[in-house]
């Protein structure tokens, strides 16, 4: 991700495009399963620092993988995006310091994007009360 790119990204509602009440996590044994049909994947990167403070557990890697199921803005995101292929989109929100995260959705084959930023306390919220996977 190139920095200078999207320093000039809005600023919008993490809720409004990953709601709590539609996000989970998943483990790195559950990567390779296909989310449901109406489903984004979502992968989070965190700083060592902010994954210190979450009640859920980080990779080694600083990532975290979910799902969201399409929220109202983020499914109509995906298809000025990628029109028929929305269901393929992938969010991302990476940690930018500075109590902000960059949010970027993406088509299926990361050719359009749309990039906003949220802040860190959206995010905290989302990952330490969301539906955690776990191993079994």
């Amino acid at each position: 991700m190139t920095a200078k790119k999207y320093t000039n990204a809005g600023v919008a509602l993490l809720e409004d495009y990953i709601p709590l009440k539609n996000f989970r996590t998943i483990t790195l044994k559950q990567l390779t399963v296909q989310g449901g049909y109406s489903e984004y994947g979502v992968e989070i990167e965190v700083t060592p620092e902010f994954s210190r403070s979450l009640n859920v557990s980080v990779d080694w890697d600083g990532r975290i993988y979910g799902f969201t199921h399409g929220a109202g803005a983020l499914t109509a995101l995906m298809h000025r995006l990628d029109g028929d292929n929305a269901a393929k989109g992938k969010v991302y929100l990476n940690d930018w310091g500075d109590n902000k995260f960059l949010l970027l959705a993406a088509n299926h084959d990361e050719s359009n994007e749309q990039a906003f930023f949220v802040t860190s306390g959206e995010v905290k919220n989302l990952l330490d009360n969301c539906m955690c996977g776990k191993d079994v």
